[in-house]
């Protein structure tokens, strides 16, 4: 009896030695898939961390756009190009003498620059000044004329209240004041244009600018 006892518990223990490395082998597998799955769940992690850094680096890399920056010098001219042209003025004017006559004084020559009613030149007009000459003496006995004839016309006014004179010599008299009037009037009018005519022997600068011809 003593002896199948024992065989029935060498055969359990038998059987529990072959089942407690079963129960090692799937511990083992329980133990290490948890284990890989973090490890790969980790590298894949640190991997795509690792990418998307080198990704906002490149991005970074190609947003700045390299720049060659040139300081310019003044250089020295290889050769000389020449070229055809020409200068021309906005405004022209052309002076021309208003009195016929002989250039007394030149005062200014071709390029010299010049300001508005500086004067050019100067001409000597003798015929202009002997008919300025003569109309002012013609001007002073006119005058003269009129003043004698202010004088009369008067008298023979008071003459005629006593019946001294005639209304016929009373008229005439009138006639001559009114007469010698105006021949001082066209005298002096006469005098005018000539002085003006004299002011044309200076010729001046109708703007500034610079003597082109002469």
């Amino acid at each position: 009896m003593q002896t199948e006892i024992d065989t029935h518990k060498h055969q359990e223990n038998a059987k529990q030695v072959q089942q407690s490395p079963r129960s090692g082998k799937r511990l083992l597998w329980f133990l290490v898939i948890p284990v890989v799955l973090v490890t790969s769940a980790f590298i894949g992690t640190h991997a795509r961390h690792k990418e998307s850094q080198e990704l906002v680096a490149t991005t970074k890399s190609l947003e700045v756009q390299p720049v060659n920056v040139i300081h310019p010098q003044r250089g020295q001219s290889s050769s000389d190009l020449t070229l055809p042209g020409m200068i021309e003025a906005f405004s022209q004017s052309p002076i021309y003498a208003r009195v016929d006559g002989y250039v007394r004084n030149w005062r200014v020559d071709i390029g010299a620059r010049v300001t508005k009613g500086q004067l050019l030149a100067e001409i000597d007009a003798p015929e202009v000044d002997q008919q300025l000459n003569q109309a002012r003496a013609m001007l002073k006995q006119a005058q003269t004329s009129l003043a004698l004839a202010k004088v009369t016309a008067p008298r023979y006014q008071e003459l005629i209240k006593s019946d001294s004179v005639s209304q016929q010599e009373v008229d005439q008299n009138n006639q001559n004041l009114a007469a010698q009037e105006a021949n001082v009037q066209a005298a002096t009018a006469a005098v005018g244009r000539l002085e003006q005519m004299r002011g044309f022997e200076k010729i001046v600068a109708p703007f500034d600018g610079v003597i082109t011809l002469r």
